[in-house]
């Protein structure tokens, strides 16, 4: 009968290969939504978005898409974009959307998209 050898370098790495496997943590960050009884103002708060995410390099007035240029933005999404029976279901709040992966559309923030979807739950109002 033959004795295994074993060695004890190669014993060390599995170990330490195993404890690195198992000790994995993750920290998941956790998004202080925007309170949903608070009103929001397109012009203070939505609007803003377009500009910062750089929606309006296509949808402007020279694109046949909606205009978001903020002289024009609001009479392109109302109310072709919303949804008032299933706000969730609304074009401006769903394509953008980071949990939205049918299209290749820029994406909101997710703080970004509750905001918007607050907007539109709220009348999607030109305030």
């Amino acid at each position: 009968m033959t004795k295994l050898k074993i060695n004890p370098v190669l014993v060390f790495l599995l170990i330490i290969l195993v404890a690195s496997i198992t000790s994995c943590q993750y920290d998941f960050v956790e998004i202080d939504l925007p309170d949903e009884s608070i009103p929001v103002s397109f012009s203070e708060e939505i609007l803003p978005i377009f500009s910062k995410n750089n929606c309006t390099e296509c949808h402007n007035s020279n694109s046949s898409l909606v205009d978001l240029s903020p002289d024009k933005a609001y009479d392109s999404i109302v109310p072709d974009l919303i949804d008032e029976n299933d706000p969730a279901n609304s074009k401006i709040y769903l394509y953008p959307n980071p949990s939205y992966s049918d299209h290749q559309y820029k994406k909101y923030a997710p703080i970004e998209a509750a905001l918007v979807l607050n907007w539109i739950t709220q009348g999607a109002k030109d305030n």
